[in-house]
């Protein structure tokens, strides 16, 4: 059940979770320009090889992406989990005690 919370929640407000963090990430923000550098040279060579080879490549992309998402999500709820077996307990004995 746990689990399931934590998954609803990042997919509720998964978009402004990355957009507020990664917008403050240099280092994300200096990937994003080298992609879209990258992407700005291959586009004149794929628009020559033409459309199919342009979907090929967009298929094999977006495949790659979705796998990214997921492992993302993954490992977001994996850190909710982590840090709550560390810190409940721990919140449990502040405020009722050791027994």
């Amino acid at each position: 059940m746990e689990k399931e919370l934590i998954l609803a929640y990042y997919q509720n407000h998964e978009w402004e979770l990355e957009e507020k963090y990664l917008k403050e990430d240099k280092g994300y923000q200096e990937r994003e320009k080298e992609l879209k550098e990258s992407v700005a040279v291959l586009e004149p060579l794929l628009k020559e090889l033409g459309h199919e080879i342009w979907l090929k490549v967009d298929r094999v992309l977006t495949a790659h992406n979705q796998c990214e998402a997921y492992a993302l999500q993954a490992m977001y709820a994996k850190g909710v989990e982590d840090a709550c077996r560390i810190f409940c307990p721990i919140r449990k004995e502040e405020i009722y005690g050791r027994n």
